[in-house]
C-alpha cells in the first residue's frame, strides 16, 4: 500500500512538471516555475532523487529565460550535486552545460568555458553527438566574446564537422554563423561572407525565418564594411521584412539602425535619419536600452555634420544628454553583473 501511494505521488509530480514544461514553452515562465516547485516538493517527499535533479534543472532553465541568472545558478548547482551523487552522467552533463550557458549570459566567459568544457568531455564519453556540437559551438562563442578568435575557430570548425556527420542542419547553421563571426572580427571578410552565405542557404532550406533574418543582417554588415553599400542595403531590407514578419521587435530596431548606417554611406541623409528615428521608436517600445542608445548615438551624427544642424540643434543637444544617460546606466548594469 505504501509503495502504491509513492507510485501515485510520483505520477502526480510528473504530471505537474509536464504542465510546467508546457507553460514554459508558451513563455509563461512564472507559472511554469510554480508548477515545477510543486512537483519538486512531491519528488522530495517520495525521495526520488533522480526526478528531483531533473526538476531542479527545469526550474533553473525557467529562471534563466527570465534573466534571473543568480537564481538559475542556484538551481543548476543543486541539480549538479544530485547528478554527481547518483553518478548520473547525462544529468551531470546537462547541469554543467546549463551552468556554462548562464555564465555566458552573464558575460563571465572564462567561467562559461570552464563548465562547458566539463560538459563536452561527458558528451564525448557518452557519444552524444548533438549536445557535443552545441557545447563546441558555445565554447567557440565564448572565445569570440573574449576576442580570442583563432581559438574560437578551432572549436567552431569541430562543431561544424560534428553537425555535418550527424546531419544536424539546425546546429550546422549555427556553427557556420559563429564561424563567420570569428572571421568577421579578424577582418577576413571574404571567409566571413562564405560562412554566412552557406548559413543563409541552409536556413532557407530548413525554413528558419528568424535565423534567415539574422544571417542577412550579418552579411549586410560585412558588405557595408567592404564598401558594397547597395548589396548591404538589399540584404537589410530583406532582413527588416523578416524581423517584422516574426515579430522580432528588438531585432527590427537593430536592423533599422544598421540600415541608417548604410544610408549614411550612400549619402542619403533623409532616409538615414528616418531609419534612426524609427529604430529609436521601436527600441523604446520594447524597452531595449542598448538598441535605444545605439539609435540615439547614430542619430546625432548626421545632425552634427548635415546642413540642418542649426535647425536641429535643440534636438541634437537632447540626444547627447540621452546618450550619456543611457551609457552610464548600461555601464552600471554591466558592472553589477561582474
Amino acid at each position: 500500500e505504501a509503495r502504491k501511494k509513492v507510485h501515485y505521488r510520483a505520477g502526480e509530480a510528473g504530471t505537474i512538471r509536464s504542465l510546467g514544461t508546457v507553460n514554459s514553452l508558451l513563455s509563461r515562465q512564472q507559472l511554469a516555475i510554480d508548477h515545477f516547485e510543486n512537483s519538486l516538493a512531491i519528488f522530495r517527499e517520495v525521495n526520488d532523487r533522480a526526478e528531483e535533479g531533473r526538476t531542479l534543472n527545469s526550474i533553473g532553465l525557467a529562471y534563466n529565460t527570465l534573466s534571473r541568472y543568480e537564481k538559475a545558478i542556484e538551481y543548476y548547482q543543486q541539480a549538479l550535486a544530485i547528478s554527481r551523487e547518483l553518478k548520473d552522467r547525462t544529468g551531470e552533463s546537462r547541469a554543467l552545460g546549463n551552468l556554462g550557458k548562464v555564465y555566458s549570459d552573464l558575460s563571465r566567459h572564462e567561467k562559461a568555458i570552464e563548465y562547458t568544457e566539463q560538459a563536452l568531455a561527458i558528451f564525448r564519453d557518452l557519444k552524444d553527438r548533438t549536445p557535443e556540437s552545441i557545447a563546441l559551438n558555445n565554447i567557440g562563442n565564448s572565445y569570440n566574446s573574449l576576442s580570442r578568435y583563432e581559438i574560437a575557430i578551432q572549436y567552431l570548425e569541430q562543431a561544424l564537422t560534428v553537425t555535418r556527420e550527424a546531419k544536424d542542419q539546425s546546429n550546422e547553421g549555427r556553427a557556420l554563423t559563429n564561424l563567420g563571426n570569428a572571421y568577421y572580427f579578424l577582418s577576413q571578410y571574404e571567409k566571413a561572407i562564405a560562412c554566412y552565405q552557406q548559413a543563409l542557404d541552409l536556413k532557407r532550406r530548413i525554413k528558419d525565418r528568424r535565423g534567415e533574418g539574422l544571417t542577412l543582417g550579418n552579411l549586410a554588415k560585412t558588405y557595408n564594411l567592404q564598401g558594397q553599400y547597395e548589396r548591404a542595403r538589399e540584404h537589410l531590407e530583406q532582413a527588416l521584412t523578416i524581423k517584422k514578419e516574426v515579430k522580432d521587435r528588438a531585432g527590427e530596431a537593430y536592423t533599422l539602425n544598421d540600415l541608417g548606417n548604410v544610408y549614411r554611406n550612400l549619402a542619403q541623409h533623409e532616409k538615414e535619419i528616418q531609419c534612426y528615428e524609427q529604430g529609436l521608436m521601436v527600441s523604446r517600445e520594447v524597452k531595449d536600452r542598448t538598441a535605444e542608445a545605439e539609435s540615439l548615438w547614430d542619430s546625432v551624427k548626421p545632425m552634427i555634420h548635415w546642413r540642418e544642424m542649426r535647425r536641429r540643434s535643440t534636438t541634437t543637444s537632447n540626444h547627447w544628454r540621452s546618450v550619456a544617460r543611457l551609457r552610464i546606466e548600461l555601464d552600471r548594469d554591466v558592472r553589477s553583473r561582474t
